[in-house]
């Protein structure tokens, strides 16, 4: 009974693989141009800090405090907002970007915005 058992998980499994086969033309990972036209772009207006740490290094390491709570900040696709953070550490900022929550470790969901721009407020 059992080489039955493995028998038929044997073949399921075969079939399943083969299923998927194929040219990849039709399982193409999606490119950061698609990603981007997924996901609205949003302003943010906050406070910038800079230098933060966190429990098993689950940090961007920038913060934007703002009135609707705290978000991380994803520097790394916009090398002008990544150079100007540092001298904007502790002033008001606005920040363009798209959510993307992520699952955390010690925080369950980690409010990261990715920046497309930062500049000082008005």
């Amino acid at each position: 009974m059992k080489s039955v058992r493995a028998f038929l998980v044997i073949t399921a499994t075969a079939a399943a693989i083969s299923s998927c086969s194929g040219t990849g033309e039709d399982r193409k990972m999606p490119t950061s141009e698609n990603k981007k036209q997924d996901v609205p772009v949003t302003t943010y207006t906050g406070t910038l800090r800079t230098g933060m740490m966190a429990i098993g290094g689950e940090t961007t390491g920038v913060l934007l405090e703002t009135s609707a709570g705290t978000f991380e900040l994803d520097l790394r696709q916009s090398e002008e907002a990544n150079a100007k953070a540092e001298s904007l550490n502790g002033k008001k900022v606005v920040v363009t970007g798209d959510y993307r929550p992520r699952a955390g470790v010690e925080v369950k969901e980690r409010r990261i915005i990715v920046v497309r721009t930062l500049q000082p407020a008005k």
